[in-house]
């Protein structure tokens, strides 16, 4: 499984930069005075490789094919709604609706456990509310790293830190299956490092929905046939904050623009990211009280900030407020950083974050 794990990521960086070389998809680097396009939707090559490696360890682990081919099936599907979502303009009706769909056989077939402890609460059973609460995790995974993204290697570096630590888990908590679930977490981690190399500030690729969706579901997909879910959900506690955090936007209370990602500002030569932003109007009645409520909220948490506002000439006032993401949320605090610099923080966050989940269990429930 090991070797396979390396040969799976070289294969990984190799077609990457295959389809560097042959696709017509580009996309403009906003964040580079140059504005240089380059390659765009790569992620494929580190998804098509992965699921590469699915079928290695079904033929390694044959009492387990079925799943993992069950796997290799949802994963498939995940990828293609990605690639369609990097050449298409795709609805959230659809990002919503269609992971449904192809995690649902997995779902049917999760023979884990349906309980959670809670430290200093104890155990609870959920019986069939955590299949409820399944099919809308596949959701959220599946949208949860392209939400957080938007910078130079941000993706990908989710990624390796969160199967890094997957390959970790499976090895300080070892029971029956252990070792197949740490080879695949480990092959998710070769596959994505093949990417990131190429992702990785100053880009020379751009990963695409394809690698966003591709991902989540794959980290989803190795919970359920281990039966670890809710340390897999636990690990995403920075993708869910930032969900949370999107959420107004998402759901229309603010405007949601397609994309929020930071803007460049120039200092002489050098290159510094501000927040982005948008602009909206008060409306009338219960929406315009939850406008009111959210940006209160946020304005005083200091993870938006209202830049101005301007009087029109039909008499109403528009404002514009940052938008709601992590990254934008980051450089109000900071004020203007570099790229490299965000994304280091970032990834702090997510490192943390990770070895904190370890760090409980073996605190809490050393046996799990």
């Amino acid at each position: 499984m090991l070797f396979g794990a390396v040969m799976f990521g070289l294969l990984s960086y190799r077609f990457c930069t295959l389809l560097m070389r042959k696709t017509k998809l580009r996309g403009k680097d906003m964040h580079k005075k140059t504005r240089k396009e380059i390659p765009e939707g790569i992620g494929l090559g580190c998804g098509v490789s992965f699921i590469c490696a699915i079928f290695w360890t079904s033929r390694v682990y044959t009492e387990h094919a079925d799943n993992l081919l069950i796997c290799a099936c949802a994963i498939t599907l995940n990828i293609l709604l990605g690639y369609v979502d990097d050449t298409l303009d795709l609805s959230w009706g659809c990002k919503l609706v269609f992971p449904l769909v192809a995690l649902f056989p997995l779902v049917m077939k999760y023979e884990g456990s349906t309980s959670m402890v809670a430290p200093f609460f104890g155990h609870f059973d959920l019986g069939a509310a955590f299949y409820f609460l399944l099919f809308v995790l596949s959701v959220f995974f599946t949208n949860a790293v392209n939400i957080l993204s938007g910078i130079n290697g941000v993706e990908c570096g989710q990624m390796l830190l969160i199967s890094f630590f997957l390959t970790v888990d499976r090895i300080v908590f070892f029971s029956k299956g252990s070792e197949m679930l740490a080879g695949l977490s480990f092959s998710l981690f070769t596959c994505t490092l093949g990417l990131f190399v190429l992702n990785r500030y100053p880009s020379r690729c751009f990963v695409g929905d394809t690698f966003c969706y591709f991902s989540g579901s794959s980290v989803l997909c190795i919970g359920m046939v281990g039966g670890f879910t809710k340390t897999v959900f636990l690990f995403f506690l920075p993708q869910l904050a930032n969900f949370l955090f999107s959420a107004p936007q998402i759901l229309g209370v603010i405007p949601c623009p397609r994309h929020r990602l930071p803007e460049m500002v120039l200092k002489g030569d050098v290159e510094y990211l501000v927040p982005s932003s948008t602009v909206f109007r008060y409306r009338r009645g219960i929406a315009g009280g939850m406008q009111k409520i959210v940006v209160f909220i946020a304005t005083k948490l200091k993870i938006a900030k209202i830049l101005g506002a301007k009087l029109a000439e039909d008499g109403e006032r528009s404002f514009e407020i940052t938008n709601f993401t992590i990254l934008n949320g980051i450089l109000i605090r900071t004020g203007p950083i570099k790229e490299n610099t965000l994304f280091n923080i970032v990834a702090a966050i997510q490192f943390a974050t990770c070895l904190s989940v370890i760090a409980l269990k073996l605190a809490f429930h050393p046996g799990a």
